[in-house]
C-alpha cells in the first residue's frame, strides 16, 4: 500500500495539485431512494402574488426555507442563535454570530450534494425573489433522518425559531406546519397532535433505518414538506416533519425536536474553526489515529514530502500515511481502499474553507485522476458525504 501512496505522491507533487472540479462517477455515489416526488427547482415553485397572513403566520413563513440540492429538494426550519446554541454547546459564540442553523431531514440531503438555501422573499412568493444561500451540510444523523445545514448570515427578515419545552407537546394539541408541499412554496397548514410515539421505526424505499421519538399529526403535508417545521400554536419548533403514510388518512409524522441533540453528538467539536480543520499540524496526529491506528515510521518520500505511516490495530496490512512539508504544516493523510475490481487512493485535506468537517475529503484512480470529493465530518478517516 505505501508503495501506490508513494508513487502517487510522486504524481500530485502536493496536496494543492488534487483536481477541485470534477464529474462525479455515480457508481461511486450511495443511491438516493427518496419516497417523494420533490421539487426539482425553484423555478417550479408556485408563482404567487403579495401573500397576506393572520397573526404570528408570518414569522413563520420568513423561518422556513428551500433546501435544494441538484437531484432533491425539501424545506427546512432557521434556529436562533440562542437556540443553536444551546444544542451546539461546545462551539465558540462567535460560529453562531457568523453562521446560520438550519435543520433539514437527512433524506433531502442524503446525497451529500452542498446545497442551496431559499430564504422566504418579502412580499411576495415569486421564487426569483427569494434571497439564495449556499449550504454547507454540517452535521447527520441519518439514524435520526436528521441534518443539519449551515449558511454564512441571513436575510434581516429571518429571525430564527426557538424549542418548545421538553414534553410540552401532548395528544390533541394544535399545530402548525410550513413547507412546499408538491411545489406550492412555502404553504401553511394546521392540524392536531394525533399521538407522540418513542423509539418509532421506518425506513425510505428499505434504504435507511430510522428510529426516533415522533409526533404523530393529521396536520396536512405532502412531498415537499420533508424537513419543514412543526410547529406549536406559540410558534416554538415541536418537530421536523419527516414523512406521510401513504397506505392510510391523515398519517403524518415529524421527528421530535428533543431528538435535535443527537445533531450536537455528530457535530462534536468539528464546527470549531480554531481547533479543528486547518490548524491540525503533524503533531496533533498521534492522539488523532491512537484509537485505531499505531504509529509504525516516520521519513520522506522520493518527491521530498515528510510522511508518516499508521497501521490499523486491527489489520497490519491496512495503513495511513500522513504527508506534510514542513513540521508546522497542515498534513495531508493518505490511503488506499479497493472498491469491486478498482484501487482508489483517498486523500484527506485538513485544510479546507468548510467549518463544519474535520477533513475534505479527494478519491484518486490508479492513473492518478481525481474521480470524486466529499466530506469526513466525523473525523473518522471515512468519506461521510461525496459530492
Amino acid at each position: 500500500m505505501m508503495a501506490a501512496i508513494l508513487f502517487l505522491c510522486l504524481l500530485i507533487g502536493s496536496n494543492q495539485a488534487i483536481a477541485q472540479d470534477i464529474e462525479v462517477p455515480r457508481d461511486l455515489i450511495p443511491k438516493a431512494n427518496f419516497s417523494e416526488q420533490i421539487l426539482s427547482s425553484r423555478a417550479a415553485l408556485s408563482q404567487l402574488e403579495m401573500p397576506v397572513y393572520r397573526g404570528g403566520v408570518q414569522a413563520l413563513i420568513n423561518n422556513t426555507v428551500a433546501v435544494t440540492t441538484a437531484n432533491s429538494s425539501g424545506a427546512g426550519v432557521v434556529l436562533s442563535a440562542v437556540t443553536a446554541a444551546s444544542i451546539l454547546t461546545d462551539l465558540p459564540q462567535e460560529v453562531f454570530e457568523r453562521f446560520t442553523m438550519i435543520v433539514t431531514n437527512f433524506h433531502v440531503v442524503e446525497e451529500g450534494i452542498d446545497p442551496s438555501v431559499s430564504f422566504a422573499p418579502v412580499g411576495t412568493m415569486d421564487p426569483s425573489k427569494a434571497p439564495v444561500a449556499q449550504g454547507e451540510i454540517f452535521s447527520v444523523v441519518p439514524t435520526k433522518d436528521l441534518a443539519l445545514v449551515v449558511v454564512e448570515g441571513k436575510p434581516n427578515h429571518v429571525t430564527g425559531v426557538s424549542l418548545a419545552s421538553p414534553g410540552s407537546a401532548q395528544v390533541g394539541d394544535d399545530v402548525q406546519a410550513v413547507g412546499h408541499p408538491k411545489g406550492q412554496a412555502w404553504t401553511y397548514t394546521r392540524g392536531y397532535i394525533s399521538q407522540i410515539r418513542k423509539n418509532y421505526s421506518w425506513s425510505y424505499n428499505q434504504s435507511f433505518q430510522h428510529t426516533a421519538d415522533v409526533i404523530q399529526t393529521q396536520t396536512p403535508i405532502s412531498a415537499g414538506n420533508s424537513g419543514g417545521p412543526l410547529f406549536s400554536r406559540d410558534g416554538t419548533l415541536l418537530g421536523i416533519n419527516t414523512m406521510s403514510n401513504q397506505g392510510g388518512q391523515n398519517l403524518n409524522f415529524a421527528v421530535s425536536s428533543t431528538e435535535l441533540d443527537s445533531l450536537a453528538d455528530a457535530v462534536e467539536t468539528s464546527l470549531n474553526v480554531r481547533s479543528v480543520s486547518k490548524y491540525l499540524t503533524y503533531q496533533d496526529l498521534p492522539e488523532l489515529l491512537s484509537e485505531n491506528y499505531k504509529f509504525e515510521e516516520k521519513g520522506v518520500t522520493p518527491s521530498g514530502l515528510l510522511y508518516q505511516l499508521y497501521t490499523l490495530k486491527a489489520d497490519s496490512n491496512s495503513a495511513v500515511i500522513a504527508l506534510y512539508t514542513e513540521e508546522d504544516d497542515s498534513p495531508l493523510l493518505a490511503y488506499d481502499q479497493q472498491v469491486d475490481d478498482t484501487v482508489f487512493t483517498f486523500y484527506l485535506s485538513p485544510d479546507h474553507d468548510n467549518p463544519g468537517a474535520y477533513f475534505e475529503v479527494m478519491i484518486v484512480d490508479e492513473e492518478g485522476n481525481t474521480v470524486a470529493s466529499g466530506w469526513d465530518f466525523d473525523g473518522d478517516f471515512a468519506a461521510d458525504y461525496l459530492r
